[in-house]
């Protein structure tokens, strides 16, 4: 994720995260501009349009679904 620069970034992106159905943790790596999620029955339509709102469509965003 772009422009991941401070700590209030992170907690603002775990925070919205955590609060999706099936969710069951968010690490954020400010350093990395990486953000990594885990859960189980996660909707990928789900996560896709949470994601999109929170970074307001203007982030490059990757997914790995396993």
């Amino acid at each position: 994720v772009e422009n991941i620069k401070c700590g209030g970034c992170a907690n603002t992106i775990k925070g919205s995260l955590e609060k999706v159905l099936g969710i069951q943790s968010v690490e954020v790596y400010v350093d990395q501009h990486k953000v990594c999620v885990m859960g189980i029955g996660v909707n990928r339509a789900t996560l896709l349009i949470n994601t999109n709102n929170m970074f307001h469509h203007r982030q490059t965003v990757s997914y790995i679904f396993l």
